[in-house]
């Protein structure tokens, strides 16, 4: 039908569907104003409206070349990959004025229905990004999505994999992902390009017993080394013999080139092993880093091991598994000289006191 501007400044269009009126709103301002004009168009009605201001794929492809070079290449090629198969097919051709509260409501609303809230999370939070960095840039006058509220984080943790759950997966694992899964067991490293799945047998010392492993990020530790496990060196000798003695030879090959990634085989293994909770590869180093802090292990020398710039990271990483380390620590605190009596294994409900 047509749009209006409320007495409160609002933007509507007013429009008939199954014989009833409807009401659409969009806010306040120049954007929203634009955006109810687009809204009347695309039902056929009213002249359209020349969009004000840049299209958000333009905005995308600045903010993009200008992190190249100031954020780690895995990190720059995941944040490539989300806006170019995730969201700019879905609003990269809209002018960024009129990604209003409304139209990104609908956007999450669709993604919701194939992933985790986690996810939708991550991905608003790169749209607003592109914005605040527009507004940085003077390409837009304001963020039409300043103070939008994202979905809530999902408040499920994915337990790590036990030793059970890895041995099975190793079992039905080919060769070179079970290279992969004894790697990240022994060294906790990051499965990623960077760490993984650029190691060259150059970075194995047998003789000092030690691996060393290029941090994925640029800040913070660059490398770090990692002591070699008895059966982690065992399996080192077994991988030379096979391979030859060759430096600059990649660890992870596949068909004798080196790869990138080992998530369609990491599926499939999981899958043949019978296992069909969730756990992701990276979950291996949440074991290897779980299993050193409940054993005692010094938190400053576990967090330079994992690559953390610093303990704090580690805590907050690991924060949910803080009362675990505590009982573990609690439990081999010191016997009294004056024994307590047998436990009798029952259990006391206490009076509230007046």
């Amino acid at each position: 039908m047509s749009v209006h501007k409320l007495k409160d400044n609002r933007w509507i269009a007013k429009y008939y569907k199954d014989g009833k009126s409807k009401r659409k709103y969009f806010g306040r301002g120049d954007d929203a104003r634009q955006a109810a004009h687009d809204f009347n168009h695309s039902l056929g009605l009213g002249k359209p409206q020349k969009a004000r201001g840049p299209l958000y794929g333009d905005l995308v492809a600045d903010y993009l070349q200008s992190k190249k070079g100031l954020i780690a290449d895995t990190s720059y090629k995941i944040s490539y990959f989300r806006f170019n198969k995730i969201i700019l097919p879905n609003l990269g051709d809209k002018p960024a004025s009129t990604l209003t509260a409304s139209v990104i409501d609908e956007w999450v609303s669709k993604r919701l229905e194939t992933v985790k809230r986690s996810t939708c999370r991550r991905e608003l939070g790169d749209i607003i990004s592109v914005l605040n960095h527009a507004v940085s840039r003077k390409k837009i006058t304001h963020n039409p999505l300043a103070g939008y509220r994202k979905p809530k984080p999902d408040d499920e943790i994915i337990a790590p994999p036990s030793t059970d759950e890895i041995n099975s997966i190793l079992e039905h694992a080919p060769p070179h992902l079970q290279r992969v899964i004894i790697i990240c067991t022994f060294t906790g490293l990051r499965p990623g390009q960077k760490e993984l799945f650029n190691l060259k047998y150059k970075d194995v010392d047998i003789g000092k017993g030690i691996i060393t492993i290029e941090s994925s990020k640029k800040s913070g530790i660059k490398s770090r080394q990692i002591p070699l496990h008895k059966d982690f060196r065992r399996y080192l000798l077994q991988w030379i013999d096979a391979d030859g003695v060759n430096a600059d030879l990649h660890i992870i090959r596949y068909m004798g080139k080196p790869i990138k990634g080992v998530v369609g085989a990491w599926r499939n293994a999981k899958k043949r092993a019978g296992i069909s909770r969730r756990i992701r590869l990276y979950d291996i180093r949440h074991a290897w880093a779980t299993h050193l802090l409940t054993s005692g292990g010094d938190l400053r020398t576990i967090s330079r091991a994992l690559g953390h710039e610093t303990p704090a990271i580690t805590l907050q990483v690991y924060s949910h598994f803080s009362s675990e380390v505590l009982k573990s620590a609690i439990d081999t605190l010191p016997d009294l000289k004056i024994k307590p009596p047998p436990d009798r294994g029952q259990v006391v409900k206490l009076k509230a006191g007046n």
